[in-house]
């Protein structure tokens, strides 16, 4: 707590990109990556429409006075809460349906 403010419990809401998701095998046309490797990952622009808590963007003018947020990169470490929550409450559903069973 010595460096975040304003902390709640996820929401619903937080865990819908999980979801609206796209997952994709693509290859890199970054000059530093091998072009010939195949990655796994998510498309930047459809994770900002998802959530844009959970990529990087960079300003980019189009006009005078007029900024756009562009996503450059999805945060994918930003992933790992939302991942162990929906975990969390998978869990207890199964057990509760289990526990109908019996």
């Amino acid at each position: 707590m010595r460096y975040k403010t304003d902390i709640a419990d996820l929401l619903d809401s937080d865990l819908l990109a999980l979801d609206q998701v796209r997952l994709v095998r693509y290859r890199s046309a970054s000059q530093y990556d091998d072009p010939v490797k195949i990655h796994y990952g998510m498309l930047a622009e459809d994770v900002h429409a998802a959530n844009p808590i959970l990529t990087t963007t960079t300003k980019l003018s189009i006009l005078d006075g007029v900024d756009l947020d562009v996503p450059d990169w999805v945060q994918y470490e930003r992933f790992i809460p939302l991942l162990i929550e929906q975990g969390r409450r998978d869990r207890k559903r199964i057990a509760a349906l289990e526990a109908r069973l019996q």
